[in-house]
């Protein structure tokens, strides 16, 4: 019986020995030009084993048949130039908010109608389902920040308050409103 085991372990392995890889070509994507390179493969036997049972494809019968990938010369034009850090453009410091896309304004807006019903914990589990939704919107955090100070949250309603802040991105009109949510919440 641990022969028959030994025996059927043994040609289990050379049967997935037997089995070469095929080359994948990987592409290269750093600074300057795209360097193609084929990626390491398993040698190719050239001798099949009588073990075998699934025949070679023509592909991977043998090295040889493998096309070669040449790498891209460089551009010889000298047109790009990396940018010149005391002549870039800043960005704009202010800019508007564009506003929550439908499905998290639909969200946003349950969350208001629960709230206004009594439910604030209905309305904080839409508000943070919207928040998984666009972690990086700066409304959901107002909206988020003013339900916590309902509830009487005050830590987290500042500390909700603050993230908003840093991510509404130079909009006067939010940062406004996360300011003087923010004093309320020192007072």
């Amino acid at each position: 019986m641990e022969r028959l085991i030994v025996v059927g372990v043994v040609v289990l392995l050379s049967a997935c020995a037997g089995q070469p890889y095929p080359s994948v070509p990987v592409e290269e994507r750093g600074y300057g030009a795209p360097i193609s390179r084929p990626a390491p493969s398993a040698p190719v036997s050239s001798d099949p084993t009588p073990s075998e049972s699934v025949p070679a494809s023509p592909a991977t019968s043998s090295p040889s048949t493998v096309a070669p990938v040449i790498p891209e010369a460089a551009p010889t034009d000298r047109s790009y130039a990396a940018p010149n850090p005391a002549t870039s453009v800043a960005p704009p410091t202010s800019r508007r908010y564009a506003g929550p896309p439908p499905a998290l304004l639909a969200l946003m807006e349950q969350a208001d109608q629960y709230e206004s019903q009594g439910n604030q914990q209905a309305a904080l589990a839409q508000l943070e389902r919207a928040q998984r939704i666009a972690p990086r919107d700066p409304m959901v955090y107002l909206q988020l920040a003013r339900l916590r100070l309902h509830m009487n949250d005050r830590p987290r309603a500042e500390q909700l308050a603050r993230r908003g802040l840093s991510l509404a991105g130079g909009d006067p009109d939010l940062e406004s409103a996360f300011k003087a949510l923010l004093q309320e919440l020192a007072r």
